[in-house]
């Protein structure tokens, strides 16, 4: 039986993100990984880190707002509702038990029905305004900074097709220039 020495650990997902991400800092030994710290990685995978990090720096985004309970959704007005809709804050979690990503918000007693059923169930949720357009209307940067805070690679993308269409995964994306 072979024994693995050393390898280097790359996460599959936001949970083994998470745990890959606390096991460097304690010290992965023959096993590093190319991720963040635990700190870097809640604020860009916890969806109220996120939004509360582009609010403070002040960086273009759609209206997102933690919510705790169904008097949160007061603030938005009769028809506004619809333009907004649900997000959990541990996507993963949300998606394996609501088998969606996000809940829109059509009228008031659906949407309340809608998230209290998410907060018996333990979720955590955002409300985001949506930005109505068709999938190729998402770009994604990906890249690497290294340990001395330099951009090692950086890689555009622009989604063509997800699914499920509402709310989904990309399913099929493309490569485009970084000046796009």
């Amino acid at each position: 039986e072979a024994t693995v020495v050393r390898a280097v650990l790359f996460p599959c997902d936001d949970r083994w993100l998470v745990v890959v991400a606390r096991l460097a800092t304690v010290g992965a030994g023959s096993f590093p990984s190319p991720v963040p710290g635990p700190e870097a990685v809640e604020q860009l995978t916890d969806k109220g880190v996120f939004a509360r990090t582009l609010d403070r720096l002040d960086i273009p985004r759609p209206k997102t707002f933690e919510v705790r309970s169904v008097d949160d959704l007061r603030p938005i007005e009769g028809a506004d509702l619809a333009s907004f809709f649900l997000k959990p804050r541990d996507s993963q979690r949300f998606t394996n038990e609501f088998h969606e990503k996000g809940i829109p918000l059509g009228d008031r007693p659906s949407a309340v029905a809608k998230l209290e059923r998410a907060l018996e169930n333990g979720h955590a949720l955002v409300a985001q305004e949506r930005i109505d357009g068709p999938p190729r209307n998402h770009v994604f940067l990906d890249g690497f900074v290294d340990r001395h805070g330099r951009f090692a690679g950086l890689y555009a993308r622009r989604r063509v097709r997800m699914f499920p269409p509402e709310f989904g995964n990309s399913t099929d994306t493309i490569t485009i220039p970084l000046t796009d």
